[in-house]
């Protein structure tokens, strides 16, 4: 399992505290000179793949965007980038990948998943061994709105990452709401607080255009069991979050 898709989480933070209790970790360290461009921090993952991905990972493309905490926001007609980091030659990278829309709780093939047409991948070479692929998906005319998951196939090999896209009504919207979440400290506090909350804003009528998680996800950043228990517990909101990460979240 990856930790809730590292360079997602990361991909979004701008700043990190220094203060407190924790010792700052070698990843905050080195990726300190990478926050602001996303082109140097990829590069700063291809060179620390190994560490940051699980063996299971390292043999498929890793999805990177849309994911959950970094979705995609569009309408249908609409276009979305769907970009992975794959370790292979770049020959191997631009194999062809499927992806489908498939709301949550549907499943794949069904009545209910959307097929994606996409263009031709775009590779960017990385180093150590590591390509950035990027492919442009056009969204069906008709699809419906709402919150849909992005499924990818690539022969044996599926990929699921739920809450990745939300297909929105034409026109730009009058107003925007959206819900703010911070410091959930997932391993101090139990979980079942945490689920408590986002079932209460589940239930908000209307729903809100978005939510975002103003960071601290977890107590001590380097527990696993911890971002996977986040991950499930924010995958059960029926609304599109954005994800940026505290100095908890880096810290060791």
């Amino acid at each position: 399992m990856t930790r809730f898709a590292l360079p997602a989480l990361l991909l979004l933070a701008s700043t990190a505290c220094d203060k407190g209790p924790y010792r700052s970790s070698p990843v905050h360290r080195h990726l300190a000179p990478h926050r602001g461009t996303e082109g140097g921090f990829l590069t700063y993952v291809a060179r620390h793949f190994d560490a940051i991905y699980d063996a299971e990972d390292r043999r498929h493309p890793v999805p990177v965007r849309p994911v959950l905490g970094l979705p995609a926001l569009t309408r249908a007609g609409g276009t979305v980038q769907v970009h992975y980091l794959v370790r292979a030659p770049v020959n191997q990278a631009r194999q062809p990948i499927q992806v489908a829309l498939v709301p949550a709780g549907q499943v794949c093939p069904g009545p209910r998943c959307h097929p994606l047409a996409l263009a031709a991948a775009r590779v960017r070479d990385l180093g150590h061994g590591v390509q950035h692929v990027v492919r442009e998906a056009t969204l069906p005319a008709a699809l419906p709105r709402g919150l849909y998951d992005l499924a990818h196939r690539r022969g044996a090999w599926r990929h699921r990452a739920p809450a990745a896209v939300d297909v929105r009504a034409p026109g730009a919207p009058q107003q925007i709401t959206f819900v703010h979440l911070t410091d959930l400290h997932l391993g101090a506090h139990a979980t079942a607080k945490l689920q408590a909350t986002l079932d209460h804003v589940n239930r908000l009528n209307p729903r809100p255009d978005f939510a975002v998680v103003t960071g601290d996800l977890v107590e001590y950043g380097p527990t696993r069991d911890h971002w996977r228990q986040v991950r499930q517990s924010l995958a059960t909101l029926r609304l599109p979050v954005f994800v940026m990460p505290g100095n908890h979240d880096y810290y060791r």
